[in-house]
């Protein structure tokens, strides 16, 4: 079984698992705007339930504040044009943003001891020889 650059041989077999881009709004909250969302939903709806006034409008903005959080959708952000969520890094270790990464979809086969392939990948000055993007 070989592996390719997403960790599994057949990739095509868990298109199923994944949600179709083309529902809804895409994801254009980033995860700093989305905590922030749902810290103020919690603020909301706590003023929203202290007080008797107000209740009615209240809760849905909290409701929506929540639905905002959760799934990292706005139709506001949509309209604006707005991406907060390709502002973030990729991942929470890496320093590259979203769109910025470089794809890799080749493999080679070396037929040569680990130890050996180790130490050559250890030596910075040989990556350009095999990484054209460098």
């Amino acid at each position: 079984m070989t592996a390719t650059h997403e960790g599994i041989s057949q990739p095509g077999r868990w298109d199923n698992l994944r949600r179709p881009d083309s529902v809804g709004v895409p994801m254009n909250v980033g995860r700093r705007e989305r905590w922030i969302s749902a810290v103020a939903a919690a603020a909301v709806a706590a003023y929203a339930l202290r007080r008797r006034r107000g209740r009615g409008l209240m809760l849905p903005i909290a409701g929506v504040l929540l639905g905002r959080a959760v799934s990292g959708r706005c139709a506001v952000n949509q309209m604006l044009g707005r991406n907060s969520a390709l502002d973030e890094p990729a991942s929470r270790v890496s320093s590259v943003r979203r769109g910025d990464c470089v794809r890799v979809d080749e493999r080679i086969v070396l037929n040569r001891p680990r130890s050996e392939v180790y130490r050559f990948w250890r030596d910075l000055e040989n990556l350009p020889r095999f990484m054209d993007h460098l």
